[in-house]
Parts: structure tokens; C-alpha cells; sequence
């Protein structure tokens, strides 16, 4: 298959095209992916690597998701012939390097380098369509168009919950401060909260025409962000002057319960959610932040995210509940030759977080370069790094190579 390429859509949000094999959208196919996959996911630091991890990848969700989430899969006709109604506009790299970016505490940052070379290298124009598409076979060929504000929200959640699992694993006594959060007192709730950048805020305006271009054709934040739509549930908490400030509650918990876990956004602009927080600037204003209120300790807290965001992925659904998108009794089993309790997953994203949750035998390193989570054999010692790059990094800190 050929590679991606990078686009926009119709409200100028950052997509990525891609020719998908219908071999690709089995089950067998999701249900038996490659660790090596994830990992990539879990790791990638540029635009373009981001792009090749997704490549390797089923669609996020399936067809079903389709009347709440937006259509996903085209045939070759429909993208050649231009009757699919999407616009492909070209890549903006000053919006491309913050909607790509992994917001969670980490040094996994794209540049506006690296974010500009995606653009050149892999743009969807009249030449990629004829070199990817042209030559597909329409029979066994289909086209993924999704935005990389659903890839980076299902990164952001496999990413958390695997640096956390991964420091409970370790015995650690301060999983928060490790994986990146911070104490945070927010005088307008009188709640002192552990924070962590989450979420791309489309609203940011960084000076760049082409931020503030997105921003205005957007009427709510769940318009950019339509899967933490169905993921959570949203809870006014504040109303300053004629903006209100929400928040996205992951799980079954309501937002004055004890260890419940969610976004604050602000869903129309930045100006009063920018007041929330003392110390604010520019680059923290680029996201919105996961919060969590402090406990008893940094152990109970983390297990309090973990169980919330599993949560919402687990029971994730649509049309009032009738398609699961997350896990349920896979009832086949029961009428198997050696039937064992089985839990059937209803689309990458719950096979994802699936897969770092019941890891069976592997166990998560955290990279002592970029501090990332990866999934390794429990066989030996751990690795330290997460990729040959980073193991040259250290070496190179340590004046080895």
C-alpha cells in the first residue's frame, strides 16, 4: 500500500488519507495486531513517523460509528471521482505540528520543522491521488479519511494509562509527579487538582492566521472533538460573564465525586479559561488539561484516572447504546470446545487500550530518553529506551558516541 498523505478538511482540522486494504478491516486483523504496532503509536514524535504508525493501522472505529462520528471509508470511486463531499485542502504546519503534537507531559514534541517537511513530503494533491489511488484495486481497496484530533485523543489515553500502570507496576510511591502531573490550586472551584496537558485547544490563538481560521469556523468544542463527545459527559462547573466552563467526565463519576477524572475546556475560546489557572502562558494554553482531585495518595489517584478512562473506553457506545464500540461478553464462548470467559472488542480503539491493560506476560518500560511507555517481553531485564534513536540519544548525553 502506498503511503498516506496529509490534508485538511472542510473545517480546516488536520486528516489523514490513506489507502486501507479490506484485509485490514477484519476482525482477525485488529484482535491480532502486532505489539510492535502499538509501540509505534505510542512513541511517534513527528508528524510523518505519527503518519506511518497510523498507515500500519485498522480505522479507529467502525462503520457503525458512522451517524455520530462522521464517515470514515470511501471507495476509491468516490475519493477519484470527488462525490465523497470532502474538500481536501492543503496541510497548514503551524497547525499541523500542535494537532499532531502528544500534549501529555513528555518530550515527545513536533517541531514546525518536522511539521513542515510532513506537508512537503506527503501532501494529498492531484499527484498523490493518482500515484496512491490510481492504480488501486477499487475491489480490494478502500480509503480512510480521519482527523488527527480522534488519533491524538486515543493516543493521549493509551499513553496516560500505560505510564501510569507502568509506574504502579515499578512500586512507585509518586506515579502522579512521575508521569508528568502537577498540583494545581483553582481558587474559582476551591479544588486543588492534579493536572496534565490532554487535549489540543482549537480555540488557542497563537498569532498565526491559520489557527484563528479554525477557531472561528468551529461553533463548540465537541465540533472539533467528536469522539471525546461519545467518550464523556459533559458538566457546566462555571459560568464567567457570557462563557461557560465545562467539564468532559470520563466515566461514571460526576464531577463533585471523589476521584473523578475530566478535561476542563472552554468550548467557544481561551480568554476565561486562560483565568482558571495561575502562571498561564502561551505554550500551556495550547491544551486543555485531564484533572483529577487530589486524594488520599498519589497511588489511589492514578488508579482513580486509570479506572475512569477504562471506563469510558470499555462501555464507549453510540446511538443511545445500541452499537458498542468498547468490550462485552463475547457470548460465542460459551459454546466453544474449551469455552473461557472472553471479552469481544468492538474497534481499534478498545483493542488498543485493550492490549496495554491485559498485557498478559508483557510488561511497560518507560523510556529514560523521551519518557515514553512501551509494551516489551517479560522474558529478562528491561529495556530502558524505547527505540534504537533513543538509545543513540543517551549515549550521545553520556559522550559514548
Amino acid at each position: 500500500m502506498k503511503k498516506a498523505a496529509l490534508g485538511t478538511n472542510d473545517l480546516g482540522m488536520h486528516i489523514v488519507i490513506r489507502p486501507i486494504s479490506k484485509d485490514l478491516l477484519s476482525k482477525d486483523e485488529t484482535v491480532g495486531m502486532e505489539t510492535g504496532k502499538i509501540n509505534s503509536l505510542l512513541t511517534a514524535r513527528r508528524p510523518i513517523t505519527l503518519v506511518d504508525a497510523i498507515t500500519a493501522l485498522p480505522p479507529l472505529l467502525p462503520c457503525s460509528a458512522d451517524p455520530i462520528t462522521g464517515r470514515r471509508l470511501y471507495s476509491v470511486d468516490e475519493i477519484m471521482s470527488g462525490s465523497c463531499d470532502i474538500h481536501f485542502g492543503p496541510s497548514v504546519p503551524e497547525l499541523l505540528r500542535y494537532e499532531t503534537e502528544l500534549s501529555a507531559n513528555t518530550v515527545l514534541k513536533s517541531s514546525i520543522a518536522s511539521a513542515r517537511s510532513a506537508a512537503k513530503q506527503i501532501p494529498c494533491n492531484s499527484q498523490w491521488l493518482t500515484d496512491g489511488l490510481g492504480n488501486a484495486d477499487p475491489d480490494s481497496t478502500m480509503v480512510a479519511v480521519e482527523t488527527f484530533a480522534d488519533w491524538s485523543t486515543v493516543r493521549s489515553v493509551i499513553f496516560l494509562v500505560a505510564k501510569l500502570l507502568g509506574f504502579l507496576a515499578a512500586g512507585s510511591d509518586t506515579p502522579m509527579e512521575d508521569t508528568g502531573f502537577t498540583h494545581r490550586h483553582i481558587e474559582r472551584f476551591d479544588k486543588t487538582l492534579w493536572c496534565i496537558p490532554f487535549a489540543f485547544n482549537p480555540f488557542f490563538s497563537s498569532g498565526k492566521g491559520s489557527c484563528r481560521l479554525l477557531a472561528n469556523r468551529l461553533t463548540d468544542y465537541r465540533s472539533y472533538q467528536q469522539l471525546v463527545g461519545i467518550l464523556t459527559h459533559r458538566e457546566k462547573i462555571g459560568d464567567f460573564g457570557t462563557e461557560d466552563i465545562y467539564a468532559e467526565v470520563f466515566g461514571p463519576a460526576s464531577y463533585d465525586e471523589s476521584g473523578a477524572t475530566f478535561i476542563l475546556t472552554s468550548p467557544t475560546s481561551s480568554d476565561k479559561y486562560i483565568g482558571l489557572f495561575d502562571v498561564w502562558n502561551d505554550k500551556a494554553e495550547r491544551n486543555y488539561l485531564l484533572c483529577t482531585q487530589v486524594g488520599c495518595s498519589q497511588r489511589s489517584d492514578a488508579e482513580n484516572i486509570i479506572n475512569a478512562l477504562i471506563g469510558s473506553v470499555s462501555n464507549l457506545a453510540v446511538s443511545g447504546g445500541q452499537i458498542n464500540l468498547g468490550w462485552e461478553a463475547d457470548t460465542s464462548a460459551r459454546f466453544s470446545d474449551r469455552p473461557v470467559p472472553r471479552l469481544k472488542r468492538n474497534s481499534l480503539f478498545a483493542e488498543l487500550l485493550y492490549r496495554i491493560v491485559y498485557r498478559d506476560s508483557l510488561r511497560i518500560g518507560i523510556c529514560r530518553n523521551c519518557g515514553a511507555p512501551f509494551l516489551q517481553s517479560g522474558i529478562g531485564s528491561l529495556n530502558d529506551v524505547c527505540s534504537q534513536a533513543c538509545r543513540m540519544a543517551q549515549r550521545r548525553r553520556k559522550g559514548l558516541a
